[in-house]
């Protein structure tokens, strides 16, 4: 039903909430100040950031250290680790190993990292698409059927990960509850939004302004160039 999104680096979304959190704890000077900003004990800090931790960081825990840390909704669980390249005249974008299913439930992200990076010019990304920044761009590979006739099977889709709001409709990668899902977005006049596949077969969905504070915005789809089995 949904298409899943994987992280890049070889992360699950437990791995990058912990590496991001660490570098909150860092740049506020170490675990006991990371600590002392959440209100809890310095062992209870090690628990879920230490060298050891005994349990990740659940999606209640991310959006409470969001809050504490003055960072925006979602950015734990985003890697701000690779980056795309941006050279001279070129921006080499990073291909990652997982494909995005579209056809099935959405499921908290597997493991992926970054098989190569594809080299695309500047001139070629400012005239075809509107991106927040070079950087922010990533590319993997689509697998279902759930957006056809848009994209399908082994579509290459381009997303701009600085993209963290829904500011107008388009397709999008969304995060609820740890499961993570591409679809068109559509907002609606008294405040909800629809997610909708392009593929008729698959029922749109509906979520109400109060569900929406549940759902993280991790990225919007630029482009798919579209790849067809012969």
């Amino acid at each position: 039903m949904y298409t899943q999104f994987a992280y890049p680096s070889g992360m699950t979304i437990i791995n990058t909430r912990l590496e991001n959190a660490r570098c909150l704890a860092a740049d506020t000077g170490g675990q006991q100040r990371f600590a002392d900003r959440l209100n809890m004990s310095r062992q209870q800090a090690s628990h879920i950031i230490g060298k050891n931790p005994h349990k990740g960081i659940g999606h209640t825990m991310a959006r409470r250290i969001e809050q504490m840390f003055d960072v925006p909704v979602g950015w734990l669980d985003v890697d701000h680790s690779t980056p795309s390249v941006v050279n001279e005249d070129t921006v080499d974008v990073p291909l990652l190993s997982s494909s995005a299913s579209a056809g099935t439930d959405a499921l908290p992200s597997p493991d992926s990292e970054v098989v190569r990076r594809i080299v695309i010019s500047k001139r070629w990304i400012r005239l075809n698409v509107q991106a927040t920044a070079f950087e922010h761009l990533g590319l993997l590979t689509a697998m279902g059927d759930s957006m056809e006739p848009t994209f399908g099977d082994g579509s290459i889709l381009m997303v701009d990960r600085g993209v963290t709001t829904v500011n107008t409709d388009g397709i999008y990668v969304l995060c609820k509850a740890d499961a993570l899902f591409v679809k068109r977005v559509q907002r609606q006049l008294d405040g909800s939004i629809t997610l909708r596949s392009d593929n008729s077969n698959y029922e749109p969905t509906n979520l109400t302004s109060d569900e929406l504070k549940h759902v993280l915005v991790l990225g919007r789809v630029l482009v798919a160039w579209v790849g067809k089995k012969l």
